[in-house]
């Protein structure tokens, strides 16, 4: 009986391991993660006023664009943000393709 819980312990200790690395190399190291910390800082370097152009060099081309109903924006350009965030980082473009509204992660 001994034997049979201590290898029911030690299992257990093995399997919350294991979900601890693969939730720490998700959250941390893997490109996905990456990316999304690299998109919160050339997010920072974003400016109203600034043209599409400048927004793709920075960012990068988007994840996601789409139509906005807003009055003062046409596009927004949506990013990845980091896992397990409550929203993105999107980018609001008027119909001259000028940034107008800067949506960071939280």
């Amino acid at each position: 009986m001994k034997d049979f819980l201590k290898g029911t312990i030690l299992g257990g200790i093995i399997v919350l391991f294991i979900i601890f690395s693969v939730f720490t190399y998700k959250v941390k190291f893997s490109n996905t993660a990456k990316k999304a910390k690299e998109n919160i800082l050339n997010s920072k370097k974003i400016f109203l006023g600034m043209d599409e152009k400048e927004v793709v060099k920075i960012m990068g081309h988007p994840k996601k664009s789409y139509n906005s109903y807003s009055e003062d924006a046409k596009t927004i350009y949506f990013y990845e943000p980091p896992f397990l965030s409550s929203s993105g980082i999107e980018i609001y473009l008027d119909k001259n393709y000028k940034v107008v509204r800067v949506i960071y992660s939280e």
